[in-house]
């Protein structure tokens, strides 16, 4: 009789590990497993930024995201998602109270889709800054329970406001050792928001724009963040232009003294002189965040010349 209940238990056992190995978790519906893959957080690669210390971090300017859950039909209807908001550390303003609220944080389930193997249920992850003085950067997560596995959490930070400080060892610009665009962690004003009328303009036979990204301190380098989508890191209308990143920085990583490359490739739409803005995010975990404003001309206005046919040309 014991070696029944044993059997049992250890089949139990197994149909539970399978349900909890089912359960992937991502950010693109073609790539489900990039943040939770078999029911684990990953620990290298992308997915170390959703960890219990995560280096991934949203912006003021991104109030929302997806996250794409495969698996979750094995584990239905025990199956639930909690979110929640923990302060981490404070910038500004310290005489105020330290846990009144920044931000208003909501989950919701958006939509489901066909994935590669199995049903993908989509979650749409609102963080709605309020308006206050100061800036702070939260910890906040999403925690994925069912009965029969471990509860998985997925961390990131949201940044409300302006974190005052900057990296003075974080560099950008247009070749190996220059710094048009970034000095010391801060744009420079040809590529500042503010200095629009200043503000550097890419012109329309130039098709990629290479940046190199670098600090001029071996000793500390600095953490550049994943672009989360290259639409959250490159800010710009897509009737217009659609741009792509490439080069070793386009994967985010640790930057030091060795530059990192970063392509900027438009990929333009509309061929009639149109010019767009475009907002370049690069983040800096524990640092402020760079935005780099500048324009694309995406074609001129040709004249058109009047070609001789081929039967003119014979006869004449």
């Amino acid at each position: 009789m014991l070696w029944r209940v044993i059997a049992v238990g250890q089949a139990l056992h197994l149909a539970t590990a399978f349900m909890c190995s089912s359960l992937n978790i991502g950010t693109d519906v073609k790539n489900t497993k990039d943040i939770v893959n078999a029911g684990q957080i990953q620990r290298n690669g992308k997915a170390a930024a959703w960890g219990s210390n995560p280096t991934k971090k949203f912006p003021p300017t991104i109030a929302e995201f997806y996250i794409y859950v495969e698996g979750l039909a094995h584990l239905a209807p025990e199956f639930r998602v909690s979110a929640r908001q923990e302060m981490e550390f404070h910038h500004e303003d310290e005489d105020q109270e330290v846990m009144h609220t920044w931000v208003t944080m909501n989950v919701t389930e958006d939509d489901e889709e066909v994935g590669l193997l199995d049903k993908v249920t989509v979650y749409k992850v609102t963080q709605e800054c309020l308006d206050r003085e100061g800036g702070h950067t939260l910890l906040l997560n999403v925690t994925f329970t069912a009965s029969t596995c471990d509860p998985i959490t997925v961390n990131w930070k949201k940044v409300c406001g302006e974190p005052s400080k900057p990296s003075d060892t974080f560099f950008v610009g247009f070749s190996k050792s220059s710094k048009e665009i970034a000095e010391s962690g801060v744009v420079t004003a040809m590529f500042d928001s503010n200095t629009e009328d200043d503000t550097h303009r890419v012109s329309y036979d130039e098709d990629v724009t290479t940046l190199y990204i670098y600090t001029k301190n071996s000793n500390t380098p600095v953490y550049l963040s994943p672009p989360f989508g290259t639409s959250y890191t490159v800010i710009a209308d897509h009737e217009v232009l659609y741009p792509s990143l490439n080069g070793s920085a386009a994967a985010g990583g640790w930057v030091t003294s060795d530059p990192m490359k970063l392509d900027i490739e438009y990929n333009c739409i509309k061929e009639k002189g149109a010019k767009e803005e475009i907002v370049l995010i690069l983040e800096l975990p524990y640092f402020h965040d760079l935005e780099v404003h500048f324009f694309k001309q995406c074609g001129v206005n040709k004249v058109k010349v009047k070609k001789m046919s081929w039967t003119k040309a014979f006869f004449l």
